[in-house]
C-alpha cells in the first residue's frame, strides 16, 4: 500500500493515487500516477480515479480536503514529498478522495487529470 502523510500525522493508506501538480495546467506531462498494481489495466484504474474524481467534484459529492504542511508519499520504490498540487486516490476502505493547498486551482487540476488520462487510454484503444 501506499502511505500518505500529511506532516508527522499518517494521513491515510492507498492502492492508487494520481499527483496533479500546478504546472500540468500548461503542461500534463508533470501529472504523475502511482499504483501497487502492475500490467497494462492500470491505465484504467487511473482514468476511472481521474474521471470519477471530476465529476463528483462537479457534482457536489467530493469535498477536497486541505493540506496545511508538506504531503509525504512513501511505499515500494516510491518516496516523493509534495507542497502543492492536487492529489486524488481512493483510501484502504475504498473512498475516493482528494486533497489540496488552499491556494490550488481545483477544479482546473482536476479537470486537467480527467482530459489527460482520457486521452491516455484513448491512444491505446
Amino acid at each position: 500500500m501506499l502511505s500518505i502523510h500529511c506532516g508527522s500525522t499518517s494521513y491515510a493508506r492507498s492502492s492508487v493515487l494520481i499527483h496533479v501538480p500546478e504546472q500540468a495546467l500548461d503542461e500534463h506531462g508533470y501529472i504523475q500516477s502511482f499504483s501497487i498494481n502492475d500490467g497494462p489495466s492500470v491505465k484504467h484504474e487511473y482514468h476511472a480515479l481521474a474521471q470519477m474524481a471530476y465529476y463528483q467534484h462537479q457534482d457536489g459529492e467530493l469535498d477536497i480536503e486541505r493540506f496545511d504542511t508538506p504531503v509525504q508519499i512513501t511505499g515500494d520504490n516510491i518516496d516523493e514529498s509534495y507542497q502543492s498540487g492536487l492529489l486524488i486516490f481512493r483510501d484502504d476502505q475504498g473512498m475516493l478522495r482528494a486533497g489540496a493547498y488552499d491556494d490550488t486551482q481545483t477544479q482546473k487540476l482536476l479537470e486537467a487529470a480527467y482530459r489527460y488520462f482520457t486521452r491516455w487510454v484513448r491512444l491505446d484503444i
